[in-house]
């Protein structure tokens, strides 16, 4: 009974069945990570301007005057491109980093008429107008800036082509091009006024702006909407996800309304202030009951001042939309759209493109929410890579903040942070000791939710905490956990037993570890959801105790009789004792089988003989 209970606990971990996610690598940041594009069409702005993309043609340098979207009032004004009569413009910008989706952002007005292709030489007309539809001359909401086109009918591909050009020649109307950019999940992530594309601290807004009006671009203190003056942004977000949030920091007096009219002429929601102090307001707004009701996922976002006269116009700084999506499996850099999609809370800290780290000094801080799945486990865990004066707090909650991780004063490191959620376990310099469970069940509608703060560990000497990245690796409770119906085997796919059930489990007992990745490849290309069985208690191979796994044999880690033979499982292979060279080379199997692609991991047969116990590796167990 001691060994049979002995045995059992050694492998009772790894009876559990589970599946991994391991995190991906981001695309590299230009100017930003959020909009790897993102210029001005004003050929006298270097890399800020068409310099970097510009590829054939030519047009006319334009003013495009304060009340357009391309920066003027309180900001240095962005001249635009004019393409009239045979004219004609083709810029070439490289989307090898993106996969198979992404949106070209374009502000434009005029007579104008926009091609797109992935080779030069083939053609796809995505957009067009007719007469002069110029941004202070409102038309049908069609006909507004800025358009939105989806980039997957010409991805993947290494360069996009986008020709722009005059679409009824002999008006005098012709094209004017403003500003375009890139983003591959179609959510923005901007600073209210904000910088211009290469901005250290603050991306700004300009791309997203419908109305301008006499709105200031202030670079660090927000777009500010006073009196009579408001403002309008225009978000085409992708049609397949309703499930999202906009999150806005605001001030001062304030209205917010939210509509999916250009004209405001039903308001989904609205919200205001009569705040006279200049003290940042956190909204947050779940929009999937407006985007549940629209086949185009298109909405408007008007600030305007809730109490005229005072001078305390309403403020935006900040405002990104964020998709409700699982933690477990992803990874971020600062200011990327995966950063987007857990970033729940922003004051003041900033993004510094140069370096390419969120950068939280004196009080200022970030709060990251991130969703676990209902199945996520105790192995779930957070990893940061971290630099300078940093502080990491948990929460359960967002509001009660436990410390995780302290940097001392005037430190300056970087460093790689792993903190385990639903355990409190953390490991890395500056690790706190003693937290417990900071996995909240249930938050605000979503399973096992945590909270991370960053901050400055020693606020008002300008070194504060900077984040580089954030992966979430972890293990969730397999769908085979559900499943009813399976089968096993221990070949490639074969289509003589492709039986429609919930899961397979594929053994590949005795066989070379390098065919295991294309043998469960083999099945997954066919729709299943495939498991890795192995042997627990015998040596499938003769791998490991005839010295092939690490150049020892290792006769005595065989279960022996009380003669001394060897016990074997139908006289091909023996069966073994769970030493800590046997369980290791059992935990290097279950990495091997995630790595190529396993969901499940089943160890098979963790037993013991009867007759067994007089090998001195069983002695010393015992």
């Amino acid at each position: 009974m001691k060994i049979f209970k002995l045995i059992c606990g050694i492998f009772a971990i790894t009876l559990l069945l589970f599946s991994a996610n391991t995190a991906t690598a981001q695309n590299q940041f230009n100017y930003n990570t959020q909009y790897p594009v993102w210029h001005y069409f004003d050929n006298s702005l270097g890399n800020l301007g068409t310099t970097p993309f510009a590829f054939s043609g030519a047009g006319v340098s334009v003013d495009p005057g304060t009340l357009l979207c391309n920066r003027g009032i309180d900001s240095s004004q962005r001249n635009g491109m004019k393409y009239d009569s045979s004219a004609n413009g083709v810029y070439r910008y490289d989307v090898s980093s993106l996969s198979s989706k992404g949106w070209y952002i374009l502000q434009i007005d005029g007579d104008f008429k926009v091609e797109m292709s992935n080779d030069n030489v083939n053609w796809t007309t995505v957009l067009t107008a007719v007469g002069n539809f110029s941004w202070t001359d409102k038309g049908p909401a069609k006909n507004m800036s800025p358009y939105t086109i989806d980039l997957s009918s010409f991805l993947p591909a290494t360069y996009l082509y986008v020709k722009i050009s005059d679409n009824t020649t002999g008006s005098s109307s012709g094209a004017r091009a403003l500003n375009a950019l890139i983003t591959e999940n179609g959510y923005p992530n901007f600073y209210g006024g904000g910088g211009e594309p290469d901005a250290q601290d603050y991306p700004g807004d300009q791309q997203f702006l419908f109305l301008k009006g006499s709105t200031s671009d202030r670079t660090s203190n927000g777009r500010y909407a006073d009196g009579t003056k408001s403002y309008v942004y225009k978000f085409d977000l992708p049609d397949d996800n309703d499930n999202c949030e906009l999150i806005a920091y605001v001030s001062q007096q304030y209205k917010v309304e939210i509509s999916k009219d250009w004209d405001f002429s039903s308001i989904f929601y609205s919200t205001q202030s009569i705040n006279t102090a200049d003290t940042q307001q956190k909204i947050g707004i779940n929009l999937k009951p407006l985007l549940s009701q629209l086949s185009d996922n298109v909405i408007y976002f008007r600030m305007s001042d809730a109490v005229t006269g005072t001078g305390w116009g309403g403020s935006l700084r900040s405002l990104w939309i964020a998709q409700q999506i699982p933690a477990i499996g992803e990874s971020f850099v600062a200011m990327d759209e995966i950063e987007a999609a857990f970033l729940w809370q922003n004051y003041n800290s900033v993004f510094k493109s140069a370096w390419g780290f969120r950068f939280t000094d004196n009080n200022n801080f970030a709060t990251y929410r991130f969703n676990f799945s209902a199945e996520a486990t105790n192995l779930s865990s957070i990893t940061i890579n971290t630099q300078n004066e940093y502080l990491f707090q948990g929460s359960s909650n967002g509001v009660d903040w436990v410390n995780l991780f302290i940097a001392p004063a005037d430190y300056r490191a970087a460093e790689t942070l792993t903190f385990y959620p639903f355990t409190g376990e953390a490991t890395g310099f500056g690790a706190q000791s003693g937290i417990a469970n900071l996995v909240a069940p249930v938050f605000d509608g979503f399973s096992n939710v945590f909270f991370l703060k960053m901050g400055d560990s020693k606020p008002s000497d300008g070194w504060g905490g900077q984040m580089k990245g954030i992966s979430i690796e972890g293990v969730n409770t397999s769908e085979f956990m559900h499943a009813k119906t399976i089968f096993q085997i221990n070949m490639f796919y074969d289509p003589k037993v492709d039986i429609p059930v919930d899961s397979m489990i594929i053994h590949r007992h005795g066989n070379d570890p390098a065919s295991l990745q294309p043998a469960i490849q083999s099945w997954e290309n066919h729709g299943f959801n495939v498991g890795r069985m192995f042997f627990a208690d015998s040596d499938s191979g003769n791998i490991y105790w005839q010295g092939g796994w690490d150049g020892q044999t290792h006769t005595n880690d065989c279960e022996h009789d009380a003669a001394g033979n060897i016990i074997v499982c139908a006289g091909v292979r023996p069966y073994m004792v769970p030493t800590t060279g046997w369980t290791s080379y059992l935990e290097e199997m279950v990495g091997q089988s995630l790595d190529a692609g396993a969901r499940a991991i089943l160890p098979e047969e963790p037993l013991a003989h009867i007759r067994a116990g007089y090998s001195d590796s069983f002695k010393a167990l015992w």
